[in-house]
């Protein structure tokens, strides 16, 4: 998984989990606001079999003439209780709106925070990106041992193509002789690894030497001479870039009938690799 999907998956799983704590604080908020709407009863003494049950925010029209026009003193008294208990639905109403806005507005500001906080992180993120060290392998050309009774050697420059300097730098590398159908695929060949840690900068190419582990035997040198065997080599660089991220770039070379009497390699079609 490349760190691009990583990162929008992580993004995804925090978005959603703030979503979700978000929701369920604001359901108990919104839960704790409607509780405080009561229902209230209204039922005059004098007109028992008539009244307003249950829950009710709204004045029940059989009372509203009287509280228009109170004909006594007691169905003036009974209109002053229900205005005040219209007055306090109304607090508990408005009580009810402020807490969905405030809601809404801690909801706004949680998303406002995370995408400032996301913006920055990628902002960051490519700022790397653009300043890390970048380093390619490539072969040099008509230089190199390719001989009887010797040790193969195919030298390499290490170029950092970056804005900041490749450090803690280690070569491995491999290098053999197989017939000339043979895959990279096919084989892991034995890898032998560089001891030293070099450092790398910017447009100053450091070179790198692949050896074979035995000398070329001259069976061998027929062999490609004629076309049934070809050289192979793989170089891997491993590195670290001055902002802590760890990379590596990796190539792969042949020689052939044709390389080896034009004192040249050629990239193989498989193993070039850069992270």
């Amino acid at each position: 998984m490349s760190d691009g999907n990583r990162r929008k998956i992580v993004a995804a799983i925090i978005g959603l989990a703030l979503a979700i704590g978000l929701g369920a604080v604001s359901y108990q908020l919104y839960k704790a606001s409607e509780q405080r709407d009561t229902g209230y009863t209204y039922q005059p003494a004098d007109e028992a079999s008539v009244g307003v049950v249950g829950t009710s925010k709204a004045l029940a029209k059989a009372y509203q003439p009287k509280c228009k026009n109170p004909q006594n003193d007691k169905d003036a008294d009974l209109c002053a209780q229900w205005a005040a208990v219209e007055q306090v639905a109304e607090a508990n109403r408005l009580t009810s709106l402020n807490a969905k806005m405030a809601i809404a507005s801690l909801v706004a500001t949680a998303i406002a925070t995370f995408l400032l906080l996301w913006t920055l992180w990628e902002t960051r993120q490519i700022s790397r990106r653009e300043l890390r060290a970048y380093v390619k392998l490539e072969p040099i050309k008509s230089s190199g041992i390719v001989e009887v009774g010797k040790l193969i050697q195919l030298n390499l420059d290490q170029i950092d193509y970056g804005h900041t300097p490749a450090i803690n730098c280690e070569f491995h590398y491999a290098s053999a002789v197989r017939s000339v159908d043979w895959d990279w695929s096919d084989e892991i060949i034995g890898k032998r690894e560089g001891k030293r840690k070099i450092t790398i900068h910017r447009d100053s190419p450091s070179s790198m030497t692949i050896f074979s582990k035995h000398p070329m035997t001259a069976e061998e040198m027929h062999g490609i001479k004629i076309g049934a065997l070809k050289i192979v080599a793989r170089g891997t660089l491993f590195y670290d870039d001055v902002f802590g991220g760890s990379h590596y770039t990796q190539i792969g070379v042949e020689i052939g009938s044709a390389e080896l009497e034009q004192k040249r390699v050629r990239l193989a079609a498989f193993g070039n690799i850069s992270t």
